[in-house]
């Protein structure tokens, strides 16, 4: 039986989701999130935006981080159930 003190799965994902939205890692992740940035930037002005494996690799990791992010943003916010 659970004591209606104890925290339910999504108050307990809400509050994993706060402490890492503000984290120091979390600040660092921004930070080199807007290093991969202005490389790709750079990279697509360099190469002409061609299909490199280089430029595919770092799209991917920033479009991927960038999904983990808004996840990671609307969980901590409660809109996620």
């Amino acid at each position: 039986m659970r004591s209606h003190h104890s925290l339910t799965r999504r108050e307990v994902f809400q509050n994993l989701a706060n402490r890492i939205l503000y984290s120091k890692f979390y600040m660092i992740l921004y930070l080199v999130m807007a290093i991969l940035s202005v490389w790709s930037i750079f990279l697509s002005f360099q190469q002409g935006c061609s299909s490199s494996s280089l430029f595919i690799v770092l799209e991917s990791i920033i479009n991927g981080t960038m999904i983990a992010e808004v996840a990671v943003r609307l969980t901590a916010l409660g809109r996620v159930s």
